[in-house]
């Protein structure tokens, strides 16, 4: 039980689940139109970036830990109880099957600042880089391990148990 903070921490996992929800619909459009893929990849990889940070929040309102206006979802996963980071690690890995890319850079380096980057890709500066890349998968697993790991802490349930 996690006292006085449960009712906070839950309502951020509703929150954070609505922008999965919306994610999830963009990626669905995307498989199945020829539009321009920016056309729904930004507001998917946004909308699921914005949700690991919700979530991330609720697990560190959990843990007592503070939490300042912040969005790299790196720093918030550094700041996780070992044990914490371990269970998300393992859980991303069987589900992933990989933490880091084939240049041994771990992929939370990648999505950490994507909330922040992708709202915005149109600002970005294409002088200096011609592409702006993002792993759409590991993104995708990593905000759903956290949501379980939500679940399972505020709700003492899985995630399929919860939405059923």
């Amino acid at each position: 039980m996690i006292g006085d903070k449960s009712e906070d921490c839950r309502e951020m996992f509703r929150h954070a689940c609505a922008f999965c929800e919306c994610a999830d619909m963009a990626f669905e459009k995307f498989k199945h139109d020829t539009a321009d893929i920016a056309w729904y990849t930004t507001p998917a990889v946004v909308n699921s970036a914005f949700a690991c940070e919700v979530f991330s929040k609720a697990l560190m309102e959990y843990y007592n830990i503070s939490v300042k206006k912040a969005h790299g979802l790196k720093d918030m996963y550094e700041k996780f109880p070992q044990e914490l980071q371990d269970w998300i690690k393992i859980r991303v890995l069987n589900n992933y099957g990989s933490w880091e890319n084939m240049w041994g850079f771990p992929y939370i380096d990648n999505i950490s600042d994507a909330f922040v980057k992708w709202r915005y890709h149109y600002e970005h500066d294409w002088n200096k880089s011609a592409s702006m890349y993002i792993e759409t998968g590991f993104l995708t697993v990593y905000r759903d391990v956290l949501r379980e790991a939500c679940c399972q802490l505020f709700f003492n349930k899985s995630w399929e148990q919860y939405k059923n």
